[in-house]
């Protein structure tokens, strides 16, 4: 897609040439998506004829091809300036650069990069097999006690809601949504965070069980409670039998975790969706059309429905996405941790900072200053093995341990995780020389600019 942006603009400009961007493509497909998934249920072979229809736009697209008057046609719902994105196909050209072209430019980079850089590509398809076989794999219900969060929950008892702002008045002002106002409060004087547990009361796990279901008996303290069970109506009483807290995760995972550079974790979202059309009128009579993107969900059995039973439907993963974007997400999740290094940094030491993306901005006055701060923030980030603390957290959340044991010898094997005389990287075995330390980044050099010995991401 970088690829694409950057050179679209340039080669369009090329008389006689017309550039079919990914994006583009992608803004059809997604439409014929949205109408075809209102027909899923209700008539399978008009979805079935509209995803062929999806499939060959698809081909046209990728292949630069002429739609011809048959699929132009088929494709009369479609939005006027999406149908626009089909018509500049029914032209004639002398030169059509597709997002097949753009593809085989991006594969010839990425092989060149790695050659220069052989651990990047591993990297990356090792984190999406992982996020896959996470998302496939690891059971909630088989996730570990958190004990620390239940003896919290029996001490300070469970957490108060509080009252809360409206979403959109939060977004105004520029504050965290769903917190309550007093815990906003607390946070901004900087108390401690063990303060607003004391007070407010300690918030319930959502991503560790805190207790265990048997036969269908909710097992969350060490005495019964009577609940009504009912069948359209309230005919009985069942007890249920509670130990600690109910299990309240969902049945699948969608979210993938991974452990940032200082320790953190960060959840990452892989959830189905389409888009689906929404046309309206504005307060002027005007209509208005906008894409809104709907999360795909399971349904409930005609069972659950009849007994009117909850939490049934859940979202659904989206296995692709993850195998993509994990690795590029986590990456830059740890890049960001640099970067509130480097911010921290200036507001403890009176120095202006900057940032664009994971580029680094100080008055020039400051360049060598900050360059050692960048240092030792970079050296302070192999305190934390983020790759290890991944897999752990992972391997809470129910991921089997033989897909564990597997993933922490590969990242060894490959050198995510390096290992003297077990590692191995471009085919070669690591010594203690090949693995960088805090001595290699701290390293002090010459700062005269006299030589071609710099560090990387500093300059003028």
């Amino acid at each position: 897609m970088n690829v694409e942006t950057k050179l679209s603009k340039i080669l369009g400009r090329a008389e006689g040439t017309l550039v079919v961007k990914a994006s583009d493509r992608d803004t059809v497909l997604s439409e014929i998506s949205a109408r075809a998934a209102r027909y899923k249920k209700l008539d399978p072979d008009t979805y079935n004829e509209l995803m062929l229809l999806r499939k060959n736009v698809k081909d046209i697209f990728d292949k630069g091809l002429n739609p011809g008057q048959d699929i132009l046609e088929q494709l009369y719902f479609l939005d006027a300036k999406t149908k626009d994105f089909v018509d500049k196909l029914s032209g004639s050209y002398a030169r059509v650069i597709t997002p097949n072209d753009f593809k085989k430019i991006a594969n010839i980079m990425s092989d060149h990069l790695a050659i220069q850089v052989p651990i990047l590509k591993d990297f990356t398809k090792f984190f999406g097999r992982l996020a896959q076989d996470f998302l496939e794999n690891a059971k909630p219900s088989t996730a570990a006690f958190d004990w620390k969060s239940v003896a919290k929950g029996k001490i300070l008892g469970d957490k108060k809601r509080g009252y809360v702002l409206p979403d959109r008045v939060s977004e105004i002002l520029g504050i965290k949504s769903g917190e309550a106002v007093s815990e906003k409060f607390l946070k901004a004087l900087g108390t401690p965070r063990s303060l607003h547990e004391l007070i407010y009361g300690a918030d319930t796990p959502a991503h560790r069980r805190t207790g265990a279901k048997f036969l269908g008996v909710d097992v969350p303290m060490f005495w019964p409670s009577w609940k009504r069970k009912a069948l359209g109506k309230d005919v009985t009483l069942i007890p249920d039998i509670e130990i600690l807290k109910a299990n309240k995760l969902p049945k699948s995972w969608t979210n993938v975790p991974w452990a940032n550079f200082d320790g953190k974790i960060i959840e990452q979202n892989f959830t189905q969706q389409f888009e689906e059309r929404l046309k309206y009128k504005d307060k002027d009579g005007n209509w208005i059309t906008n894409m809104v993107q709907v999360p795909q969900k399971t349904e409930a059995s005609w069972w659950e429905q009849a007994i009117n039973k909850d939490g049934k439907i859940n979202d659904i993963a989206d296995v692709t996405k993850a195998r993509t974007a994990f690795a590029v997400n986590g990456n830059h999740s740890s890049d960001a941790v640099i970067v509130k290094r480097f911010h921290i940094w200036g507001a403890e030491n009176g120095v202006a900072t900057s940032t664009i993306h994971d580029a680094f901005f100080t008055n020039i006055g400051d360049m060598l200053e900050a360059k050692r701060a960048l240092k030792q923030a970079y050296a302070n980030a192999l305190d934390k093995n983020s790759i290890k603390i991944t897999l752990d957290e992972m391997r809470k959340r129910g991921l089997p341990k033989e897909l564990y044991d597997k993933y922490l010898a590969e990242a060894i094997e490959i050198g995510l995780i390096p290992v003297v005389g077990k590692s191995r990287v471009n085919g070669r075995l690591l010594t203690d020389a090949d693995i960088l330390s805090r001595e290699d980044i701290l390293e002090q050099i010459d700062e005269k600019f006299d030589n071609r010995r710099g560090w990387y991401g500093i300059g003028p």
